[in-house]
């Protein structure tokens, strides 16, 4: 890790803007590895006590802050390759089970509901296309997932052409606790 920060400017380590960086110059140090040399006291004395240990641990590839996280997820899904490309209705189905039960599985554990649902459908010839549809409230069921999910197969599959992978995905997202605008049945 060290040999790697070495050559870098001092720029290249969070927490260091503008401000930090004019008074690492004006000390000399203009790469991570210089910094890396100095002793932790100097660093304290020119920085303080927080940001001094912060910079010589950062500069020696140290970091035990937790990660977490940047963005939350906007999908869940699930795909599956077939071993030999297919026509076969009742092996579709059974993967959209699967992969709907795995969906749903996974947004209950993340404690989300999905307002959409979208299909994967990859052809022989590697075509891709995916199409999806809102649904009229939120849901974390499984069988309303694939039930969805069926429906667009059988408005979008084209029946002649074998499928090489088939996805599900759960779009829409929410925990439950955002007021929702539900859709009207025409």
């Amino acid at each position: 890790m060290e040999a790697f920060l070495a050559p870098l400017p001092i720029r290249a380590l969070i927490g260091v803007g503008p401000k930090a960086e004019s008074r690492l110059v004006a000390a000399g140090l203009t790469t991570i590895g210089a910094l890396a040399a100095r002793p932790p006291d100097e660093l304290v004395t020119l920085f303080g006590r927080a940001h001094g240990r912060y910079l010589h641990e950062a500069s020696h590839g140290i970091d035990d802050s937790t990660l977490a996280a940047e963005r939350v997820a906007k999908s869940i899904s699930a795909e599956h390759t077939f071993a030999v490309d297919t026509t076969d209705r009742r092996e579709l189905w059974r993967q959209l089970r699967a992969q709907a039960e795995e969906v749903a599985a996974r947004l209950r554990d993340e404690g989300l509901l999905a307002g959409e649902v979208a299909i994967k459908l990859r052809y022989a010839n590697w075509e891709t296309f995916t199409r999806q549809m809102r649904l009229g409230a939120p849901t974390d069921e499984e069988q309303r997932l694939a039930v969805s999910a069926a429906s667009l197969m059988r408005r979008h599959w084209d029946r002649e052409r074998a499928v090489r992978l088939i996805g599900l995905r759960a779009g829409r997202l929410t925990d439950g606790t955002t007021p929702l605008q539900l859709l009207l049945p025409f």
